[in-house]
């Protein structure tokens, strides 16, 4: 698992997402993030992780729906999971 600076990278439709995303390093993958036409996202290789992370896939998801295309979430991490149940928002994903 990478730890530290974030990284994301799209390939045939898959995002995958690496390092760590909280409120200091989240925003600035959100533009590409946005403008992408994803299928799949990979969470399997963050780090460390916030509640902004939530608000990240919330914007992905709501794209998706948006277009009327699916979004799959795929490698959550523990800690991920636990903060999308504390704010209510995992059944959303």
């Amino acid at each position: 698992m990478s730890h530290g600076v974030s990284e994301l990278q799209i390939t045939a439709g898959v995002m995958r997402l690496s390092g760590d995303y909280t409120h200091a390093t989240v925003a600035r993958h959100l533009a590409l993030a946005e403008a992408s036409e994803v299928e799949q996202v990979d969470l399997s290789g963050l780090g460390l992780v916030d509640s902004s992370m939530l608000g990240f896939l919330l914007v992905l998801k709501r794209r998706a729906v948006a277009r009327q295309r699916p979004l799959d979430i795929v490698g959550w991490p523990v800690g991920l999971v636990e903060l999308a149940r504390l704010y209510g928002v995992r059944e959303l994903f």
